[in-house]
């Protein structure tokens, strides 16, 4: 990895090669993470099973040929907020505000497609995760889902 180079984020098929790839870095992390271990089963892929293109978008940041992070958006029809899933930045690529920016394009991606409101869910582990969220107008919710995973759960309204 070269993280001293600059990052830059595009949409990316959510099913491609490099989309995966970055799943599968970010799942092994979580393997280690969770206290409770973390199992991706069937709905891993950002829920890919049940939400596929034009349902699901994604944004990959990339330093040069190196993946440094991910991040997906997903919705149903009728859905009144979208949810953002799956974030997650490469460690050598931390610290460099590359989250908020992935935050900001699935936003910004989020009122593309007609939503007001997004909303995500994330393991008390995920502390820095949790800080980014409230530094960036997320509000702490009820459940809304049934993720095994999940101890915290967000939303956030959008300009």
């Amino acid at each position: 990895m070269t993280p001293d180079r600059p990052v830059i984020l595009a949409a990316a098929d959510p099913s491609g090669e490099d989309a995966l790839a970055c799943l599968d870095r970010y799942f092994r992390e979580l393997m280690q993470l969770f206290a409770e271990g973390f199992n991706p089963g069937d709905q891993a892929y950002a829920g890919a099973g049940k939400a596929s293109p034009p349902h699901l978008a994604c944004v990959l940041a990339r330093a040069g040929d190196d993946l440094a992070g991910c991040g997906f958006l997903q919705w149903q029809e009728g859905d009144e907020a979208a949810e953002i899933k799956r974030m997650w930045v490469a460690p050598a690529f931390r610290g460099r505000g590359i989250s908020r920016a992935i935050l900001a394009h699935l936003e910004a991606e989020a009122v593309a497609r007609g939503f007001a409101t997004v909303r995500l869910d994330t393991n008390r582990a995920l502390r820095a995760a949790q800080a980014l969220f409230l530094r960036s107008g997320y509000q702490e919710i009820p459940r809304y889902n049934d993720n095994p995973y999940a101890d915290h759960w967000y939303a956030n309204r959008l300009r």
